[in-house]
């Protein structure tokens, strides 16, 4: 009963503390918060039935962590050189590192210590228990109040969810697996070595929101899965007919289609775009693949190839003429299957880049399906 009640208790001061505390200010999440996490520990600490457990796969989960970990912050920073970095917003003076170790390593730490002291104060309704414990640290890790005014549109709820919500869970369930097999250790060390170089690296790559979803969502997978292999083969529970999981070379195919998903966002500079209607044969026809590169609008010559955005569609036409209006550079452009020009001369806004290269065919089933389904506003 005492250990509900302490649950319980965590979650109302997590209820006050989300609603109502943290609008306070900087105080409240700088010292308040990382104390009363400190005094749920020490709660953990006494409530704990000291009795010593013995995990058989500690050093080989210890390992794994280590390895995925380094993984993951090899490939978040190595993806910036095509995308370019920015300016980190931790700061990184001394002072300010310890009070960033302070209010969010030492409060991830201590989350985990009571995390795993909880799971193993269950005696009866485990799976009950479990899932309060998971539900709980779900919402310790998430921000309320960003949640409550993102509820604006469903674009906007599915960011919330894409964005927080199933990174965090994704990132609990592998804290509880771990936790449960190896206890709070490996659990730390991964969330500390995640979270590290954003406190001490001067640049942080300039990833788009839903590339940063991909790596909290997907990694912890990865290592889930890894680390389930290496259990069931040590207690040679698995039989040999059964595939391995997650290894090097499926991690290898999860990077690369990863790396697929990133540049048709168009992290790298370049993102494809199928084309969709004749107005530029017979230089590109309906159902070839173009590249699109990024490219400011100074460096545009009368000649190119260029894609722009008007209203809620994208046009790929031709550039026929470049005008000067007051130092604003302004673009005509014009179909090469049309007679006129395009109605509006296009500015740097509306700019979406320059043709790079052209891949006739590549794109038909796309073109045939967009068709079918009767979208036709890209040009």
């Amino acid at each position: 009963m005492k250990r509900l009640s302490f649950i319980l208790i965590m979650f109302i001061y997590l209820l006050i503390y989300q609603l109502f505390l943290i609008s306070y200010g900087e105080i409240i999440r700088y010292i308040i918060n990382p104390l009363v996490w400190i005094l749920f520990a020490l709660i953990s600490y006494f409530i704990n039935n000291k009795q010593k457990r013995i995990y058989k796969y500690f050093y080989d989960i210890i390992y794994i962590v280590i390895i995925g970990a380094l993984i993951y912050i090899i490939l978040f920073y190595t993806i910036g050189f095509f995308i370019g970095y920015t300016n980190n917003p931790y700061s990184l003076t001394i002072s300010g590192f310890i009070i960033n170790a302070f209010i969010i390593l030492l409060v991830l730490g201590l989350k985990e210590y009571i995390r795993n002291i909880l799971i193993w104060q269950i005696d009866r309704k485990r799976f009950l228990y479990l899932s309060l414990i998971f539900l709980l640290f779900v919402l310790s890790d998430l921000n309320w109040y960003q949640m409550i005014i993102s509820f604006n549109d469903i674009l906007s709820v599915f960011r919330l969810i894409t964005k927080d919500i199933i990174p965090i869970i994704s990132i609990n369930l592998l804290m509880m697996y771990l936790s449960i097999n190896s206890g709070y250790l490996p659990a730390i060390i991964y969330r500390i070595l995640i979270f590290l170089p954003n406190l001490i690296l001067p640049i942080v790559p300039k990833y788009d929101w839903f590339i940063l979803s991909l790596f909290d969502i997907l990694f912890p997978l990865f290592i889930f899965s890894i680390t389930k292999y290496k259990i069931n083969k040590k207690s040679k529970m698995m039989p040999k007919e059964i595939n391995k999981p997650l290894g090097f070379k499926n991690f290898i195919i999860l990077s690369l289609l990863v790396m697929i998903i990133m540049f048709g966002l168009g992290v790298f500079g370049i993102k494809p775009f199928v084309i969709l209607s004749g107005s530029m044969r017979p230089t590109i026809n309906e159902g070839d693949l173009v590249i699109i590169e990024k490219v400011k609008i100074e460096n545009i010559k009368a000649g190119d190839i260029i894609q722009y955005k008007t209203k809620d569609y994208s046009v790929v036409h031709r550039v026929v003429k470049i005008l000067k209006d007051n130092q604003e550079i302004l673009l005509i452009t014009k179909g090469d299957n049309n007679l006129k020009n395009d109605s509006k001369p296009i500015n740097k806004k509306d700019l979406l880049g320059r043709v790079k290269w052209r891949i006739p065919f590549i794109g038909y089933p796309s073109y045939i399906i967009q068709k079918i389904l009767g979208i036709n506003r890209r040009k």
